[in-house]
């Protein structure tokens, strides 16, 4: 499993990208690490790049998960893309825009321009690559 984030920010913005095997307990310790980050308070843009992300967690997992995000406040100006393409990292992305704390806060897509058009941000594919991104294996 490989999960990393960088913050962005002279863009007010974080991406984290999930690869392979995701499961609840891997996913709540990277959330606390970017979390920690003393740079997070600056960023009320997030990017989250699921592509080639296999979501191993069940329905009340994902809901239990989305509960922890929900104790966070959000500025009034915060958006969220969701970039994903299969069947279980959908729902999960469809359970976050859908609870009412994240109302016109989140959205789904399947392609990167459409993710940086929402969130009216420039970012280049191969920036996903940098090699400065905090790692979680």
């Amino acid at each position: 499993m490989s999960l990393k984030y960088k913050i962005y920010k002279e863009r007010f913005l974080l991406v984290d990208v999930l690869n392979d095997t995701i499961t609840a307990s891997k996913l709540y310790e990277f959330h606390k690490s970017y979390r920690n980050d003393p740079n997070i308070f600056e960023v009320y843009k997030v990017l989250t790049n699921l592509i080639g992300a296999d979501f191993k967690m069940t329905f009340d997992e994902m809901m239990d998960y989305v509960e922890e995000l929900k104790r966070e406040q959000l500025p009034p100006n915060f958006k969220w893309a969701i970039l994903t393409e299969t069947p279980n990292s959908t729902m999960f992305s469809i359970l976050v825009k859908e609870d009412p704390h994240f109302k016109n806060k989140v959205e789904v897509f399947s392609t990167l321009k459409a993710s940086l058009d929402y969130l009216n941000v420039e970012f280049k594919e191969n920036e996903f690559d940098d090699d400065d991104y905090v790692t979680m294996s």
